[in-house]
């Protein structure tokens, strides 16, 4: 599992603001960039699986949709994309609704043979 930020050139002006305005540098390269990293991604990893977490709405929508549009040049057998919106689905305290998401992409782990593993530790563990 990777994260990070989408994959072309954006940023932000840091301000005095609860949520500083976004902003696309050279959204007309934004395809190539994204092409560019997914073929990286599929060259390292093999099959890849990218879910957008963004909000669809406000500041963050222009990014949601740039994304998308480039997505739709790179998905294939092995890249497929899936937005889940998941300030809107499950806002601060509905987190079982991520099952929705799960429901969404378990074929894609089926298929792909993917497991996770999860650990919890206390502080007397160390």
């Amino acid at each position: 599992m990777i994260r990070g930020s989408i994959p072309f050139l954006w940023e932000q002006i840091v301000d005095l603001t609860y949520k500083p305005k976004f902003e696309i540098v050279k959204a007309e390269e934004a395809p190539r960039v994204v092409e560019r990293h997914f073929l990286d991604l599929r060259k390292k990893y093999g099959n890849v699986l990218a879910v957008g977490l963004v909000n669809k709405h406000g500041g963050e929508g222009c990014l949601s949709e740039k994304f998308s549009s480039s997505m739709q040049h790179v998905v294939s057998d092995d890249v497929r994309y899936l937005h889940f919106d998941f300030h809107h689905i499950c806002g601060h305290v509905h987190f079982e609704r991520l099952s929705m998401l799960y429901d969404q992409i378990e074929d894609f782990l089926v298929k792909n043979r993917y497991g996770f593993f999860s650990m919890a530790m206390s502080i007397c563990d160390l």
